[in-house]
C-alpha cells in the first residue's frame, strides 16, 4: 500500500560542489511554481496551510504516479539528504494510515533502469498534522539520471508539501580526534578529594578512586539456555566479566506463551535472579512484537477486543510480574517494519496504548520504542522513526527513549550512521544502542569497524548505552559477528579492543597521593566509585560515591596520630 503518487525531484549530474540546499523555493512562499517546480498528471496550488512561513503547495488531481519536479545538480558518489514535510488532506475508505516512500528512479551508464528506496514512512495519517519524511543517498558512480519522487496509495489521495529540503551529507574530518574531544567533554566530571583542614595529617596517604559502575550502559543478550547449562562456566564468566547489563531471552511472547493460558517464565525468572545476584541490571526485550511471525499462532485469530484484553493480560504478568527487577522495556518491537496489532484491532494507535499500559503496570521502569533500519545498512525508516517519537512525545505517551537496533554488515560508512544518529538526537529522547553487532568475516576489519562504531557512540551526548546483540560465535545467530569464540569463550581481535575501550580507555581506577597541601583533582568517568583510603598502602577506610555531572567534592576528616591515622568521616558534597 506505498505506490504512486509523487514528487519528482530531477537530478542533474554536476562534478561542482552543491549548495546548502539544492532546492529552489524549497519553502513554496513564491506562488509561482514556473522556474522551479513542475508538474506532470497533478495539479500544483500554493496554500495558506503552511509547515514554516506562510505558504506550501498543494498535490491533487493526480492521475497517475507523477507529481512535482525540478531539476537539480549532484555529483555521483556523494551522499545526499532530501527531506519534505507532508500533510494528508484526504484519505480512502479501508486506510487507517498511508505509507510514504521516497524513491529514486535513476538510469545507469548502460542506459538501464533501476529504482531504489531512499526512505519509508509507513504510518502518515489523517487529521495529525505534519510530517517529515525523506533520508540519505549515496548517488551510484554510474548513474547518468536520477529522479526522487513520494509514493502513496491510492492515487486519490490529496496532500500539502512544504520545507523541502537537498544538500550534501557531510564527511567526518579528524573522527578519532574530536569523538574523544567529545567522550572527556560529556562521559567524565571533576573529583575532587581534600583532608580536613582541621583534622589530623599523615604522612604516606594516598587515595584510591575504584569505579564500580558505569553511568554508560554496556550489556548484552543473553541465551538463557546457554547461560543455565552447569557446564558453560566460561559463557557465563565472560558476561559478568565484561557488561553490567543483560538482555535475557525469554520474554517475548512467542517464547513464553506458546499455549494460550499457559505462561512459563520460569527460565527467564531464574536467568535474571542469577544476573541480579551478580550485581547486573536487566533489560527487558519485549513486551510486544508487531512482526506476525513472533506472534503466539493461538491470538491471531482472535477479535479485536479479544486481543486486547489478552494484551492487558500480558502486560500485568510481565512487566508487573518483573516489577523492580527489570528496568527498561523495548514495549512494541520493529513496529516501523510490521503493523499487526494496527490492523488487527484497527487502531493505529495501539502502540501508544501499550506503553500507558506497561506505564500504569510499573511507573519506575524506562519505556523505549526499538527498531531496526534506523541507521545501519536499509537505513529506510530513520525520519519516520523521528516522527513517530516526536508524535508520541507530542500526545503525552510516557515514551521515555529510542532504541536503536544497529546490525552491520561487511561495509558501512561511519559518516552516513554518524549523520542519521544526529537525526534522531534531534527528537531530544535518550537513544539506546539496541543491538550491536558486525556480520564481519575479516577478524581485523571486524575489530576495526567495532571500535569506530563504540566510539562513535559513546562520543554522542544522547547515546546512554551500547547493548552488544550476543557475544559468542557458538551462541549467535551470524558467528562473524562474535566477539568470542571457541570452547573456552576466547575474545577475538574485536573483543579485545572492546574490552580495551570498555574496562580500560573509558573507566577511571587510580591511586593518587593526599595531604593537607595537596588536594586530588582528576577528570573521572561517570558512574559508580568507591573512594579508599590508603596509609603506607593499607585501606583505613571506604566509602561509596557517586559521580554525576555535576562533579563531586569529597572531605576526609582524620584523627589519631600522623603514624596511626583514623578516618573519622567523609563527607560527600
Amino acid at each position: 500500500m506505498m505506490q504512486c503518487v509523487a514528487v519528482f525531484l530531477g537530478l542533474f549530474l554536476s562534478g561542482g560542489l552543491c549548495e546548502t540546499n539544492l532546492l529552489h523555493n524549497a519553502d513554496f512562499e513564491s506562488s509561482s511554481f514556473s522556474h522551479n517546480w513542475k508538474c506532470h498528471h497533478c495539479q500544483l496550488t500554493s496554500s495558506s496551510d503552511s509547515h514554516t512561513g506562510q505558504h506550501s503547495v498543494m498535490i491533487s488531481h493526480r492521475s497517475k504516479s507523477s507529481g512535482p519536479s525540478q531539476q537539480v545538480n549532484v555529483t555521483p558518489g556523494t551522499r545526499y539528504f532530501f527531506q519534505a514535510h507532508v500533510k494528508l488532506l484526504t484519505t480512502q475508505p479501508g486506510y487507517l494510515y498511508h505509507g510514504m516512500d521516497v524513491k529514486v528512479s535513476r538510469t545507469d551508464a548502460q542506459g538501464h533502469h533501476i529504482n531504489d528506496i531512499l526512505s519509508r514512512s509507513p504510518y502518515v495519517q489523517l487529521g495529525t498534522g505534519w510530517h517529515a519524511i525523506g533520508g540519505d543517498y549515496l548517488v551510484p558512480t554510474d548513474t547518468k539520471s536520477a529522479e526522487i519522487f513520494i509514493d502513496v496509495e491510492p492515487p486519490q489521495v490529496d496532500y500539502l508539501m512544504d520545507t523541502a529540503i537537498l544538500t550534501e551529507v557531510p564527511q567526518l574530518t579528524n573522527f578519532r580526534a574530536e569523538a574523544d574531544d567529545r567522550i572527556e567533554k560529556i562521559r567524565k566530571a571533576n573529583v575532587t578529594v581534600r583532608l580536613d583542614k582541621n583534622g589530623q595529617s599523615a604522612d604516606q596517604l594516598d587515595v584510591e578512586l575504584v569505579q564500580t559502575y558505569s553511568e554508560f550502559i554496556t550489556g548484552s543478550a543473553v541465551d538463557s539456555k546457554l547461560f543455565l547449562d552447569p557446564t558453560l562456566t566460561a559463557y557465563r564468566d565472560y558476561l559478568y566479566d565484561n557488561f553490567e547489563w543483560a538482555v535475557p531471552d525469554g520474554f517475548q511472547w512467542h517464547q513464553s506463551e506458546s499455549r494460550e493460558g499457559h505462561p512459563d517464565y520460569s527460565k527467564v525468572n531464574k536467568t535474571v535472579d542469577i544476573l541480579l545476584a551478580h550485581g547486573k541490571k536487566i533489560e527487558g526485550h519485549n513486551l510486544f512484537w508487531d512482526n506476525p511471525k513472533h506472534i503466539p499462532n493461538w491470538l491471531k485469530h482472535k477479535s479485536a477486543a479479544d486481543i486486547r484484553a489478552t494484551m492487558e493480560r500480558r502486560t500485568q504478568e510481565v512487566i508487573g510480574g518483573f516489577k523492580g527487577r527489570v528496568l527498561h522495556w523495548d514495549i512494541n518491537n520493529e513496529n516501523q517494519h510490521n503493523d499487526f496489532y494496527e490492523q488487527h484491532l484497527q487502531d493505529p494507535n495501539i502502540t501508544m496504548w501499550m506503553f500507558q499500559k506497561a506505564h500504569a503496570a510499573d511507573p519506575n521502569t524506562k519505556l523505549f520504542l526499538n527498531d531496526f533500519g534506523i541507521v545501519s545498512k536499509n537505513h529506510h525508516y530513520t525520519l519516520s522513526y523521528v516522527d513517530q517519537a516526536r508524535t508520541f512525545l507530542a500526545a503525552g505517551v510516557p515514551v521515555y527513549g529510542v532504541g536503536i537496533q544497529s546490525h552491520f554488515e561487511e561495509d558501512m560508512d561511519l559518516a552516513a550512521v554518524s549523520f542519521r544518529l544526529d537525526q534522531v538526537a534531534k527528537v531530544g529522547l535518550p537513544i539506546m544502542i539496541a543491538a550491536l553487532n558486525v556480520n564481519q568475516p575479516d577478524v581485523t576489519k571486524k575489530a576495526r569497524m567495532y571500535e569506530s562504531l563504540y566510539r562513535l557512540y559513546f562520543s554522542h551526548p544522547a547515546v546512554e548505552g551500547i547493548t552488544q546483540w550476543h557475544f559468542w560465535d557458538r551462541g549467535i545467530k551470524k558467528p562473524n559477528a562474535s566477539l568470542t569464540s571457541g570452547p573456552n569463550v576466547t575474545p577475538n581481535a574485536a573483543g579485545k579492543i572492546v574490552r580495551q575501550l570498555v574496562w580500560g580507555d573509558w573507566r577511571t581506577n587510580q591511586t593518587l597521593p593526599i595531604s593537607r597541601d595537596h588536594d586530588v583533582n582528576i577528570r573521572a568517568f561517570k558512574g559508580e566509585y568507591k573512594l579508599r583510603v590508603k596509609h603506607h598502602g593499607k585501606v583505613i577506610r571506604e566509602e561509596d560515591f557517586t559521580l554525576g555531572q555535576a562533579g563531586v567534592a569529597l572531605t576526609v576528616s582524620l584523627s589519631g596520630s600522623g603514624t596511626q591515622p583514623i578516618v573519622d568521616h567523609i563527607l560527600v558534597g
